[in-house]
């Protein structure tokens, strides 16, 4: 049977047609892989209890990138860099996480879903890259280059994000100005920038992975980056 993807959708409040919106790559490299998606959209309109039968169809969870988390999720002041934030995507994909980690269902983070997964189990962030973390380089990458590597990522020997991958060092690319700070409790770094920044991380225990990078816009030129995909979706 083909492994069911759950991937939460959020809404642009742009009046007087508020959009539901999710770029189509991550959907590509589910389908390559050989698994199915069903889309999951959050909002102050939908009940704890809509989205737990949402999680009883499907096999597993992944969190998407977009813009900052807010600050106030991790008991800070927003730094003046911070976006503004999206208070019913932060709210519903945090309850969507903790929702599948109770029903003990895979979960992939990439990019800002793998910051969400951080705080949703108490860890935080760096709200801003270049002013708050020391010898950092250059951690985003214009807009229309997306599917160019910018910097090496290290994984860890030990990780199941490097075995299921089958490889410990990358180039990747990257669209990021926040950037995990402390790991939370239950999780454990997987992988840094070569300034020193954690770009992967892992539950020892369970099957919670989170990149920062984003491989769906890097496979279809740098095919190792589907692994993570594959590796994924044989945990679902």
């Amino acid at each position: 049977m083909k492994p069911v993807v759950g991937i939460p959708i959020f809404c642009h409040e742009r009046q007087p047609y508020p959009t539901y919106e999710l770029r189509a790559h991550y959907l590509q490299a589910i389908a390559r892989c050989g698994g199915s998606v069903r889309l999951i959209p959050v909002g102050s309109w939908f009940t704890q209890q809509d989205y737990l039968q949402q999680l009883q169809e499907i096999t597993g969870l992944l969190l998407p990138g977009g813009g900052d988390p807010d600050a106030r999720l991790f008991h800070e002041a927003p730094h003046p860099s911070v976006t503004r934030p999206n208070h019913l995507r932060d709210k519903g994909e945090v309850l969507l996480f903790q929702l599948a980690q109770q029903a003990g269902l895979p979960v992939l983070g990439i990019c800002r879903g793998m910051q969400i997964i951080n705080i949703a189990l108490g860890g935080t962030l760096y709200q801003d890259i270049p002013s708050q973390f020391s010898g950092a380089h250059c951690h985003y990458q214009e807009d229309d280059i997306r599917s160019e590597p910018l910097h090496r990522v290290s994984l860890a020997l030990t990780s199941r994000i490097g075995a299921g991958m089958r490889g410990y060092r990358f180039m990747v690319n990257s669209f990021h100005h926040q950037g995990i700070k402390t790991v939370a409790p239950g999780l454990q770094a997987a992988g840094w920038s070569d300034d020193g920044l954690i770009e992967a991380i892992e539950a020892p225990c369970e099957p919670i992975l989170g990149v920062q990078w984003h491989p769906e816009y890097l496979f279809p030129y740098e095919p190792e980056q589907l692994r993570l995909f594959q590796f994924f979706l044989s945990l679902c």
